[in-house]
């Protein structure tokens, strides 16, 4: 049995009270085992609860998980290795489950094949701008249709993308280039900037394993409705890194809300790191640097070999990590 109960957060003898009052409950006093989890509050909780529950229980256990994933034993005074967590779990810990998600281990060979003729699109001068017309007039469309399933076509001049519903595949044709594409996630890799997700998912997934990449990560309010998307995120198995992908980055509101969602959802343990196609500079970057968000932008200069360019990015992780809840 799992019950949740909300307590003072600025009353002290409120909360003695409730403490109290919690410990004389029949659930605590007759079960076999009782465990408290402390989460989301203040940290005289924890003292308003030791000195209650330990003055009348023999046989309690007290023990403190850190920030940095650190278990420290209160009743016999130690301490003992990091605890890893799978993700679920670690969301559960802090309140904010995952409505729905993708594993990146979901994305296929063809998907990723795929990234690669979009991202090679999305970035030619030849056909940047009229491909970023297509999709941006085509996702207008698609969430104006009146029937979900109907088929979707956008022009300009001679350029055209559509969607066939029935075979579920875009066929895209822009300045004499032109193929099909039905591959599984094809919907996300084509729009909405969605390549580029998949690509630094993919470059992710050199450190960390494809399970514990997630991408579209979407969490529900208390109504259960959505509400809020992160781009990817990362379980290092100590920790949890939010990223986000923006190609290049406008406004430095985009940095306050990642910084908003990443304080929301991953509370003070969880690490931000904003990535981007094009380097971040200005405001943007002195935003990042303020809101101890790590910025990076993966070197697309040939001047660097894929090597070279694999081991700043890795210098960047580790920095990252190390880096976490030094206070």
């Amino acid at each position: 049995v799992v019950e949740f109960r909300e307590f003072s957060d600025d009353d002290l003898q409120k909360m003695q009270e409730q403490a109290t009052k919690l410990l004389q409950e029949e659930i605590v006093q007759s079960a076999g085992t009782v465990s408290l989890n402390l989460s989301s509050g203040l940290k005289v909780w924890s003292l308003v609860f030791n000195d209650t529950f330990k003055s009348q229980l023999s046989n309690l256990k007290i023990f403190c998980l850190s920030q940095n994933g650190t278990v420290f034993n209160l009743t016999f005074g130690d301490s003992h290795a990091k605890v890893k967590f799978d993700m679920d779990a670690q969301f559960r810990l802090l309140g904010n489950e995952i409505a729905s998600y993708t594993p990146f281990s979901d994305y296929t060979a063809e998907d990723l094949q795929l990234m690669g003729r979009i991202k090679n699109l999305a970035s030619n001068n030849r056909y940047r701008e009229t491909f970023k017309e297509l999709t941006k007039e085509f996702v207008q469309k698609a969430n104006n249709r009146v029937e979900p399933n109907s088929a979707i076509e956008v022009n300009k001049g001679d350029a055209s993308l559509s969607w066939n519903n029935e075979t579920h595949s875009f066929s895209i044709y822009i300045n004499g280039l032109e193929f099909d594409c039905d591959e599984p996630h094809a919907w996300h890799i084509l729009l909405n900037t969605g390549w580029f997700e998949v690509y630094v998912a993919k470059l992710l997934a050199q450190f960390f394993s494809p399970d514990n990449i997630r991408l579209n990560c979407l969490f529900k309010t208390k109504t259960d409705s959505a509400k809020n998307e992160v781009d990817i995120i990362v379980n290092t198995g100590e920790k949890l890194i939010f990223v986000e992908c923006k190609t290049q980055v406008y406004n430095t509101t985009d940095v306050d809300k990642f910084e908003s969602v990443v304080r929301t959802y991953g509370g003070l343990g969880s690490k931000a790191l904003f990535v981007t196609y094009h380097p971040m500079k200005g405001e943007a970057l002195e935003k990042c640097n303020e809101k101890r968000i790590t910025a990076y932008c993966y070197p697309q200069s040939n001047n660097l070999n894929a090597g070279d360019k694999n081991r700043q990015m890795k210098q960047m992780l580790d920095k990252l990590i190390k880096e976490w809840n030094t206070k």
